[in-house]
């Protein structure tokens, strides 16, 4: 009980300090021993679930290995964990989401397109702002492999209106 009342008082760190000194088996027959002493009362059965909570608390768990021999040798999966859940979907179904279009859709509501307009009227204004300034620049430039470029680039954002 004295030890227990120590761990009890003292900060999370002294106590991950005081494990580190003592080692995690240590520590965690230490806390068992005090529990022992404290619960003789209790059943047999609850002191053998908690030494054995206490031994799976302490022990480190291998890494789970899913390299085959063969790619055409089934995958091996411990029956004792869970299989992960995209494990349990066939790898025929597996693959992207399914993609929805909002214009053919009626979830999404109808499409007007004066609202649009006015919604996005800023991205139209950067446009030209951006075409003004490529404009200059082609009027500016003296190099004629530039001149080439900025050309193609006014072409493409002319095209693209």
């Amino acid at each position: 009980m004295f030890f227990r009342d120590k761990v009890a008082k003292v900060s999370l760190r002294d106590m991950l300090e005081i494990q580190e000194r003592l080692g995690t088996k240590n520590f965690t027959k230490a806390l068992q021993k005090e529990a022992e002493e404290n619960d003789n009362d209790d059943d047999d059965d609850n002191n053998e679930q908690f030494t054995r909570k206490a031994q799976t608390s302490t022990t480190i768990k291998k890494p789970i290995s899913t390299e085959r021999t063969s790619k055409l040798e089934p995958l091996e999966i411990s029956s004792k964990r869970q299989p992960a859940k995209k494990d349990q979907i066939p790898v025929h179904l597996r693959g992207r989401r399914k993609l929805i279009d909002p214009r053919f859709n009626e979830q999404f509501g109808d499409y007007d397109a004066k609202e649009f307009r006015q919604s996005y009227h800023f991205i139209t204004d950067m446009r030209r702002k951006e075409l003004n300034d490529l404009r200059k620049q082609l009027k500016t430039s003296e190099d004629p492999t530039e001149k080439m470029k900025l050309k193609a680039v006014i072409n493409r954002l002319v095209c693209f209106f």
